[in-house]
């Protein structure tokens, strides 16, 4: 049997072997994804944010939350993708809407657009070093709004927002917008596909790289409820209720010191549909970003908020929401 290259090709988005580094005395699968549970809602508990997080997760895999900590920081997610790609039910663009369908959303500007941005499995200097970075684009006709969230993990201690922030829109904003949808359009025309994944190499030689590319960079295009009606006031991906998910682009970096990986490089314009989105917002490489050397958007006057601390360990969460009450 001949042993697969790392340049070969595959037609889908794959799932790799699940590893993890833990306590084989519990249910470490289940801690983790209950903890992932709480970290997408800023460390509360989903169904119950008045609840003890801790006590919540620690309940599930039948502990007592006094060794939460200790828990939390025995479990290393070796390979972040094998969580990632639990979450198909929200990375699968609707049935309901042909290409024709997301065409014509698309052209009449009833439609949110949510990127994130993220940098995992990494280790510079030793120390963890990972973010999740999370914006939401409303575009209502000639309207627009921005918000983001976002969860970072320095040595372990997670450091997140309870709020979102709204930031203020750019001068060149709807040029820029009008860039990136065009270019979605010719994606879709040019693979006749709503889910397009591809992937860039990302020539770290180990875990302690700083300069790295994005592990993730994940968009995901919502249309209205009712296209002929005016924005809703809930979120696009709300997990109840969301808005049909019309169009999903995904680029993953393969790291090359982890060895064999699937490679789906980028065409002429999958390249643009990045291009533009990182006309935007600018972030560059994870070190740029980190550094605030990139042009980054400007939060409203007064939406700015302080970021907690009070969770240690390396689990992330990979998808970002608030409650309500708390935005």
């Amino acid at each position: 049997m001949s042993k697969r290259k790392h340049n070969q090709v595959d037609k889908t988005e794959t799932q790799p072997h699940k590893k993890f580094h833990s306590p084989d005395d519990f249910d470490h699968h289940k801690f983790a994804k209950t903890l992932r549970d709480c970290l997408e809602w800023g460390f509360k508990v989903p169904s119950d944010p008045a609840a003890d997080p801790k006590e919540y997760i620690c309940k599930a895999v039948d502990r007592s939350n006094t060794i939460f900590d200790q828990l939390s920081n025995e479990i290393d997610p070796y390979d972040w993708t094998s969580a990632y790609y639990r979450f198909k039910k929200r990375q699968i663009p609707s049935k309901k809407h042909n290409l024709g369908n997301i065409k014509k959303f698309i052209q009449d500007r009833k439609i949110a657009i949510v990127v994130y941005y993220r940098a995992l499995s990494r280790y510079p200097g030793g120390n963890a070093d990972e973010k999740v970075v999370k914006y939401t684009l409303f575009v209502d006709n000639g309207e627009f709004k921005i918000i983001g969230l976002d969860h970072n993990n320095w040595d372990a201690s997670h450091y997140y927002s309870e709020k979102e922030v709204e930031y203020q829109i750019p001068e060149d904003f709807e040029s820029k917008i009008d860039a990136l949808l065009e270019k979605v359009i010719a994606s879709i025309n040019d693979s006749k596909k709503k889910d397009v994944y591809v992937t860039v190499v990302d020539d770290s030689t180990d875990s302690g790289s700083y300069d790295t590319e994005w592990s993730s960079i994940e968009l995901l295009l919502y249309g209205f409820p009712d296209p002929n009606g005016s924005r809703p006031s809930s979120d696009p991906d709300d997990l109840k209720d969301p808005w049909p998910l019309l169009f999903r682009f995904h680029q993953k970096a393969n790291v090359i010191y982890k060895g064999h990986y699937n490679n789906h490089p980028h065409s002429t314009i999958t390249q643009e549909v990045v291009d533009a989105v990182e006309s935007i917002f600018s972030h560059g490489r994870v070190e740029q970003f980190s550094d605030g050397k990139g042009i980054q958007l400007t939060p409203v006057e007064g939406t700015a908020v302080d970021y907690k601390s009070d969770i240690g360990g390396y689990v992330m969460p990979f998808y970002l929401f608030r409650h309500k009450d708390n935005s």
